[in-house]
């Protein structure tokens, strides 16, 4: 729902056009879903997403490993040139 068009919590169609109905709390779309009332069957729920925390966590690590990594071999590069 837009900010600018609140509505009530009810069960609505779902904005991703999967042809469920979808719990809207007032505030947030809810992850509760049901057939709609022309029988139409809900298709087979989406495999999970990855946490949050994973993605971040993997985007932290190749942001710090690989400077250092690049570093090392520059080091290990320039210290091989003079020896």
């Amino acid at each position: 729902m837009a900010d600018d068009d609140p509505q009530p919590p009810g069960w609505y169609h779902d904005p991703s056009g999967s042809g469920w109905l979808r719990w809207w709390d007032g505030t947030w779309w809810t992850d509760q879903v049901v057939d709609r009332p022309d029988g139409t069957p809900q298709p087979a729920p989406a495999p999970p997403r990855p946490a949050g925390w994973a993605v971040i966590l993997t985007v932290l690590a190749v942001t710090v490993a690989l400077p250092i990594l690049l570093v090392g071999v520059c080091i290990a590069l320039f210290a091989g040139m003079y020896s």
